[in-house]
């Protein structure tokens, strides 16, 4: 088979769970005969957006676009035109059989158009909810409190850094422009782009006139919102199977009605289980508590820092593993805030030696502010055979069994960490009654078997069952 799979950005810059199980897969599909590209986004800032150029990794062929995170439009932001034309380039010289999406950020839902008219099939595995989301898909709202779902009037709130709908393209601001605005705090981002909307609703009378004393028209950021989800749900129902890592994540697209249930299966990805058949756990007389991550405001680290107040330093070590100035306002913050002798910060490390770096650790916590769908370290974790403190919400809580593979604590909550991780300080016997019952890990073999047999059920005009 031939199959061309699309990610928003890839190794070995970006090494996130999405990119990391795209890489396994394609890899493995590879290693079996089939020939496999990939179409990937970068931010580049000193090539002009949407420069499509052609790399290998690791023998794999990669397309790469630019994607300088400028959005000429509102609409840009979910369907690019510029984006689908490099598509058709890849699909000229690759002419794929099947195409599976792994991630549509920085890309287009316009894609789904040009495949469908190709008669190209369609597999889609959601990582996350930006389709749904149009705040980089996390159902979070600029406050950082969670959203249980997308409601026009409230999206509309939280989409202040896109340009006004219906105002004319912005031109690219230049590379230092666009290097400048990776820097700027959110809040800086979200009062410009507050600005800019009054600006624009102001000059052309979109939203601040009344009209015999009441409100003018539907607030064209809310129209706006709505022609999204309507423009996007019409090619969701071309998509031939959508894939679930979590079940959570699946009955999220299914109750907020994005999704029809018979069109979306819950299957959990596969895993690189190699670097850990020979994995050798170290000894210490003293809790090894782990953070091991991107490091940014949505996974909650400052959650671990605040929760170790209450740890009794003699009996604890913390190691938090990740690039602080992958988002440097947080890494500031956390440089800043108060924390133990023994929580310490050991930066990034290359993913090949995650193996070594969970080994040193006794309990792994994933303390994450949004929904996540099926953390990668949370198997990896279970892999080197930690147990997980993790937060009582999403795909998080469905991987880990309370009493079992680990423990819950109320989702933002750190004084309710602290309990945990004090209740395993304490209790020496509790760590070793969470060691016992680990979960089966899916290998990446395993499930390249499964997704062999849904291409082929597709390529056939059938539809795959969970």
């Amino acid at each position: 088979m031939n199959i061309l799979l699309v990610v928003h950005q890839f190794l070995p810059r970006h090494a996130a769970g999405t990119e990391i199980y795209s890489f396994y897969l394609g890899r493995e599909l590879a290693r079996r005969g089939h020939k496999i590209s990939f179409f990937v986004t970068e931010f580049s800032p000193e090539k002009p957006q949407y420069t499509l150029e052609k790399k290998t990794y690791e023998g794999l062929r990669v397309w790469e676009a630019i994607h300088n995170h400028h959005f000429p439009s509102f609409e840009s932001h979910f369907k690019d035109e510029k984006q689908e034309e490099n598509l058709l380039k890849v699909l000229e010289e690759e002419k794929p059989d099947l195409v599976h999406l792994e991630h549509l950020h920085f890309h287009s839902i316009g894609y789904i158009d040009l495949l469908k008219a190709r008669g190209i099939p369609i597999a889609y595995t959601l990582h996350e909810y930006m389709l749904m989301c149009p705040r980089h898909g996390q159902l979070l709202k600029p406050s950082g409190e969670v959203c249980e779902g997308p409601v026009p009037t409230e999206c509309a709130k939280c989409v202040d850094f896109l340009p006004p709908p219906g105002a004319k393209p912005l031109p690219p601001v230049g590379s230092t422009g666009n290097a400048m605005k990776q820097k700027l705090p959110g809040g800086v981002v979200s009062m410009l782009g507050r600005v800019r909307r009054w600006f624009h609703g102001a000059s052309e009378g979109s939203t601040q006139t009344l009209v015999s004393g009441q409100e003018n028209a539907k607030d064209p950021w809310v129209t706006a919102i709505e022609n999204r989800r309507e423009e996007i749900q019409k090619r969701l129902a071309e998509v031939d199977l959508f894939i679930s890592p979590s079940a959570f994540l699946r009955n999220k697209f299914i109750e907020n009605g994005w999704i029809a249930p018979d069109k979306i299966i819950h299957s959990d990805n596969g895993f690189d289980v190699s670097p850990f058949a020979a994995v050798r756990r170290t000894n210490s007389d003293k809790l090894r508590i782990g953070f091991v991550g991107t490091i940014a405001p949505y996974k909650g680290v400052h959650l671990i820092l605040e929760a170790c107040r209450g740890l009794d330093a003699s009996k604890v070590e913390c190691k938090i593993h990740g690039d602080l100035d992958t988002f440097p306002d947080y890494g500031a913050k956390l440089r800043a805030m108060e924390k133990p002798d023994f929580v310490s910060f050991e930066g990034r490390f290359d993913n090949s030696k995650i193996a070594d770096v969970l080994a040193s650790i006794d309990v792994l916590v994933v303390p994450s502010l949004w929904f996540e769908n099926s953390p990668l370290t949370i198997h990896e974790a279970f892999l080197a055979g930690i147990p997980v403190v993790t937060a009582d919400r999403g795909g998080m809580a469905e991987l880990v069994e309370e009493g079992k593979t680990g423990m819950h604590f109320r989702f933002g909550d750190a004084a309710d960490l602290g309990r945990c991780l004090k209740a395993l300080v304490e209790d020496e016997s509790l760590l070793p009654s969470l060691c016992t019952s680990f979960p089966h890990i899916k290998s990446i073999e395993e499930d390249t078997d499964l997704m062999e047999e849904r291409y082929k059920a597709l390529l056939a005009g059938k539809r795959p069952q969970a």
